[in-house]
């Protein structure tokens, strides 16, 4: 259950991708908290513009979908875990 990052390295596993190649994208201060205790970049989604406050250990913020292939696109594999304190 999250933040614990279990569920994010079975699923790593289980893809056989290491962290530095993954990213979460995710909704909730819980969703970048297991992120970031998997070493995995965190993409927060801020479908509501409360949510943004909330997400302040993610990597990135975004608050459209449609930001996510170019983002996604521009990234580079390696550590990703720079929003995480």
């Amino acid at each position: 259950m999250k933040p614990h990052p279990d569920t994010v390295i079975r699923a790593l596993g289980e893809l056989s991708v290491e962290p530095g190649a993954a990213a979460l994208i995710g909704d909730s201060a819980r969703d970048i908290d297991a992120a970031c205790a998997a070493g995995v970049a965190c993409i927060g989604y801020a479908n509501r513009p409360e949510k943004r406050g909330r997400l302040g250990g993610a990597d990135l913020i975004i608050d459209d979908m449609r930001m996510i292939a170019a983002t996604l696109a521009a990234a580079k594999p390696g550590p990703a875990t720079a929003g995480c304190e």
